[in-house]
C-alpha cells in the first residue's frame, strides 16, 4: 500500500509496535506533546477551532496537561456538518493527491464527509494493522472484511484497487444498505467461497 499510495505505514506500524510498550509516564508525555501541537495546528488554521477557542476565551498555551482537553467544547457531528466549510484546515490543499476524501457510514445519521492527510491515513493503518498483530493475523493472511455502507468503500472497481485487495489477499464486502440477515451471509459466503 505504501507504494501505490504514496504512504508511510509500515514506518508508522513500527513505531506503533515500539511505543506500545512505552511506561505511562513516557506516554503521556507523548499524547500532551501531540496534543498540544493538534490545538495549535487547529487554532491557528482552521476558522472554526479559531472562534471556538475564542469563544471560550481559550489559548493554545492555556494546554498545559492532558485533563485541559476538557476545557475545549465538546463539536457534534450536526455541528460539524453545519460548519463544514470552516472545519477545513486554510492551509490543505484539497487537490492534493495526499488528501483524500471520505465519509462516515452513516449508521447513526446522515454521513459526515472528511478529509484525511496522508499522515492521518498513516497511523489509522499503522494502527489497523497492529490490531491484527494483537489478534494473531498476518499481513498475508485471507480475509474478508465486512463493511457498513457501501457508499464508504470505493464505488469505482479500479485496477489499483482490485491490485490492493489482491496483494493483501482480502476482500470488502459491504453489508447495506440493510437486506435479512439470512440472504446477507448467504451472499457473503457465496462470495467467500467463490474467492477462497
Amino acid at each position: 500500500q505504501d507504494l501505490l499510495r504514496g504512504t508511510h505505514i509500515l514506518k508508522t506500524l513500527a513505531f506503533g509496535r515500539k511505543s506500545q510498550y512505552w511506561d505511562r509516564e513516557v506516554l503521556d508525555a507523548y499524547r500532551l506533546q501531540k496534543l498540544q501541537k493538534l490545538i495549535h495546528f487547529a487554532y491557528e488554521n482552521v476558522p472554526y477551532y479559531h472562534e471556538l477557542f475564542d469563544s471560550v476565551n481559550l489559548l493554545p498555551s492555556d494546554i498545559i496537561s492532558l485533563n485541559d482537553i476538557n476545557k475545549i467544547p465538546i463539536t457534534t457531528k450536526e455541528m460539524a456538518r453545519a460548519n463544514q466549510k470552516n472545519m477545513i484546515a486554510r492551509n490543505i490543499n484539497l487537490n492534493s493527491y495526499k488528501v483524500k476524501k471520505g465519509k462516515t457510514g452513516g449508521t447513526t445519521g446522515m454521513p459526515l464527509t472528511l478529509y484525511k492527510s496522508t499522515e492521518a491515513r498513516d497511523f489509522t493503518y499503522g494502527a489497523y494493522y497492529r490490531w491484527y498483530d494483537w489478534m494473531g493475523v498476518s499481513p498475508m493472511d485471507r480475509e474478508v472484511r465486512l463493511w457498513g455502507d457501501s457508499s464508504v468503500l470505493s464505488s469505482k472497481k479500479s485496477i489499483v484497487k482490485q491490485l490492493q485487495n489482491k496483494i493483501s489477499n482480502s476482500l470488502q464486502y459491504a453489508t447495506s444498505p440493510p437486506t435479512s440477515k439470512v440472504a446477507l451471509l448467504s451472499s457473503a459466503v457465496e462470495t467467500i467461497s467463490w474467492i477462497f
